[in-house]
C-alpha cells in the first residue's frame, strides 16, 4: 500500500472514530436522560450544544492545520476529543454534561477540515472524489457500530463506562498518526504560498460562490444530525422498536449511508471523466441526490408502518450521505490555496444547520407532540439545498492576498 492510501486509511479510522465519540451520547441517551432527570427538550439543548461550538470553531481549527500542519493539528484535536468523551462519564448533571459537550464540539470542530487538508495535499484532485468517498466511509462505520455496541455495554456495565470505552481507540489513534504521518509527501516541494491569517474571514466572508457551497452544507448539516442526535429515541418511542432492532436499524442506517458516500465519491469522478463537466459532476449529482433524499423523508412522515419507516431513513440517508464527496470535492476546488480554512469556513455554516435540526425536534416532540414535522421540515430545508446546488460556480475560485 502506498502511503497515500495509508493517510487514506488512517483518516477514515479517525473519522470512525469521531463519530463513535459524536453518536455516543444520543446511544445511551435514554439512560443519561432518566439518571440525570432530562426532559427530551433539555436534552436537545445539550445536543445543539455539541453543534454550536462545533461550527463556532470550525474556522480556528482549519486554521491551526493551515498553520501548523496535519500531522500535528490532528494529532493534539483527536487526542483532545477523546479526553473529553471520558471526562463527559463523570457528569453529574445537566451543566457538566453541557460542559464537556461543548468541549467535545470545540476540539472536534477542526478534524474534517484538516482531513480535507490532508487529502488536498496527497491525493490529486481527479481522484479527490473517491478519497473523499472512502474517509467519509468510516464515519458511516463507526456511526453503524455505536448504537448497538454503546447500548449493549450501557447494559453490561453502565451508560459512563460505555462512554470511557467509546474514548480510548482514539486517543492510540492520535498516538499512530503523529508517528506514521507527515504534512506531505516528500516530493511536493514547497508549500504552496498562503493569504495573510488577519484577512482571510474577510475574504472568506465576502465571496458570494462560497456562500452558496456553505448553504448547500447547512442543508446536509441540518438533515445528518438528526440521524446524529434523535435516531435512536425516534426508533425506540416513535416506531416502538425494541433495543436490539434499534441497534439494527440504527445499524443498518448508517451502513446505507456509507454505500452513499462511496457511490457519490465514484459517481463524481466518474461523471468528471465521462463529461469534463465540474458542473455536471459535482452540482448535477448533488442536486438529484438531495431531491431523492427529501423524497425518502417525506416517505418517513407519511407512513404508519414502523419497518417502512425505518427503511425508507435508511434510504434517505444514503442518497444524503451520496453528496457529501462532491460538496466537499467542491470546496477544495474552489479553495484550494487554504483548503483547511475554507472547509472550516464551509462545516461551520453546515454545523449551524446541525445547531437547528434537535431543536426543532425536541421542540416538536416535547411541545407539539409531533415526530412528523421534523421530517417534512428537514424536506423543506434540502429542497434549499438543491437550490444552492443549481447557482455554485465550481469554476470560480477565492482570490486570497498573498504576504
Amino acid at each position: 500500500m502506498t502511503m497515500r492510501w495509508k493517510v487514506v486509511v488512517l483518516l477514515t479510522i479517525m473519522t470512525a472514530l469521531a463519530y463513535v465519540q459524536r453518536l455516543s451520547l444520543s446511544a445511551v441517551a435514554t439512560d443519561v436522560s432518566r439518571e440525570l432527570h432530562l426532559s427530551k427538550e433539555t436534552l436537545g439543548y445539550v445536543f445543539s450544544m455539541f453543534t454550536l461550538f462545533y461550527a463556532l470553531f470550525e474556522i480556528p481549527g482549519g486554521l491551526l492545520g493551515d498553520r501548523f500542519g496535519t500531522r500535528r493539528t490532528l494529532t493534539w484535536l483527536v487526542a483532545a476529543w477523546s479526553l473529553c468523551t471520558m471526562a463527559s462519564a463523570a457528569a453529574e448533571g445537566l451543566a457538566s454534561l453541557i460542559v464537556w459537550r461543548s468541549l467535545l464540539g470545540a476540539t472536534e470542530a477542526g478534524t474534517f477540515p484538516n482531513a480535507a487538508r490532508a487529502l488536498s495535499r496527497w491525493v490529486p484532485s481527479s481522484e479527490r472524489g473517491r478519497a473523499l468517498g472512502l474517509t467519509f466511509l468510516g464515519l458511516s462505520v463507526g456511526a453503524a457500530v455505536t448504537t448497538p455496541l454503546l447500548l449493549a455495554l450501557a447494559v453490561a456495565c453502565g451508560w459512563r463506562l460505555a462512554l470511557v470505552a467509546a474514548a480510548i481507540p482514539g486517543i492510540i489513534w492520535a498516538a499512530v498518526w503523529y508517528w506514521l504521518v507527515r504534512d506531505a509527501p516528500p516530493d511536493l516541494g514547497a508549500s504552496e504560498p498562503r493569504g495573510s491569517d488577519a484577512n482571510l474571514l474577510r475574504v472568506l466572508s465576502r465571496n458570494s460562490n462560497l456562500w452558496r457551497v456553505c448553504g448547500v452544507y447547512f442543508a446536509f448539516g441540518y438533515g445528518i444530525y438528526f440521524y446524529i442526535t434523535w435516531m435512536p429515541t425516534y426508533l425506540r418511542e416513535a416506531r416502538q422498536f425494541s433495543i436490539g432492532a434499534t441497534g439494527t436499524w440504527s445499524a443498518l442506517l448508517w451502513m446505507s449511508g456509507g454505500a452513499g458516500y462511496l457511490i457519490g465519491g465514484y459517481a463524481t469522478d466518474s461523471l468528471l471523466r465521462r463529461y469534463g463537466s465540474m458542473r455536471i459532476a459535482r452540482c448535477g449529482l448533488g442536486a438529484a441526490a438531495y431531491a431523492a433524499s427529501a423524497f425518502s423523508l417525506l416517505v418517513v412522515a407519511a407512513t404508519p408502518v414502523a419497518w417502512v419507516a425505518a427503511a425508507a431513513l435508511s434510504a434517505a440517508a444514503l442518497f444524503q450521505f451520496a453528496a457529501a464527496p462532491a460538496i466537499w470535492s467542491v470546496c477544495l476546488d474552489i479553495g484550494r490555496e487554504r483548503p483547511g480554512s475554507v472547509t472550516g469556513f464551509m462545516n461551520m455554516v453546515g454545523n449551524i444547520g446541525g445547531t437547528l435540526a434537535p431543536l426543532v425536534v425536541g421542540f416538536s416532540v416535547h411541545r407539539l407532540s409531533s415526530w412528523t414535522i421534523p421530517f417534512v421540515t428537514t424536506a423543506i430545508v434540502f429542497a434549499f439545498g438543491i437550490t444552492m446546488w443549481l447557482m455554485v460556480d465550481v469554476a470560480k475560485k477565492i482570490e486570497f492576498a498573498h504576504r
